[in-house]
C-alpha cells in the first residue's frame, strides 16, 4: 500500500484551504476598491485589524501544514491552528462593528462600516466563513 498524503480528516485540510484561499479574495469592498486580506494589513503601523488578519492567515498555514506534514498531525495542533485563525476573524470583526476602535481605519473600512456590512462583504468574507466550518465539521469529525 503507498503512503498516506494527508495525515487526518481530509475535510479539515479542505477548510483550512479554504481560508487560506478566501483571504486571498476580495474580502470587502467592490471594484477597484476591493481588497483582500493582504491589503488590510499595515506593516508600517500595526493595527488591531492588522493583527486580526495576519492570525487568519499564519492559522490557516500552520492549520495546512498540520494537515500535510505527521509531526504536527495531532489533533491538538489542529485545533490550536483553527482557534489562531477564529481569533484573528473575532478580532477583525470586533474592529469592523466598532468594538475595538484604530487611530486609522483603512478606506474600504470606513465604507463598509458605514452601509450595510453584509452588502459589502466580498467572495472571499463567505469562503472564509465556509472554510472555518468545513475545518470544524472536519476536526469534530476526526478520529
Amino acid at each position: 500500500m503507498g503512503k498516506k498524503i494527508f495525515n487526518g480528516s481530509i475535510l479539515y485540510f479542505i477548510g483550512m484551504t479554504l481560508v487560506l484561499i478566501g483571504f486571498i479574495l476580495p474580502i470587502c469592498g467592490s471594484g477597484k476598491f476591493a481588497t483582500n486580506g493582504f491589503d488590510c494589513i499595515n506593516f508600517e503601523k500595526i493595527t488591531p485589524s492588522g493583527i486580526g488578519f495576519i492570525l487568519v492567515f499564519v492559522g490557516a498555514c500552520y492549520g495546512i501544514c498540520c494537515s500535510l506534514f505527521s509531526k504536527f498531525s495531532s489533533k491538538t495542533s489542529k485545533l490550536i491552528a483553527l482557534a489562531i485563525t477564529l481569533a484573528g476573524g473575532v478580532i477583525v470583526t470586533l474592529v469592523i462593528t466598532g468594538v475595538i476602535t484604530e487611530g486609522t481605519v483603512h478606506k474600504v473600512f470606513k465604507n463598509f462600516i458605514k452601509k450595510s456590512w453584509i452588502k459589502n462583504v466580498g467572495l472571499g468574507f463567505y469562503v472564509i466563513i465556509v472554510g472555518w466550518t468545513v475545518a470544524i465539521c472536519g476536526w469534530v469529525t476526526e478520529k
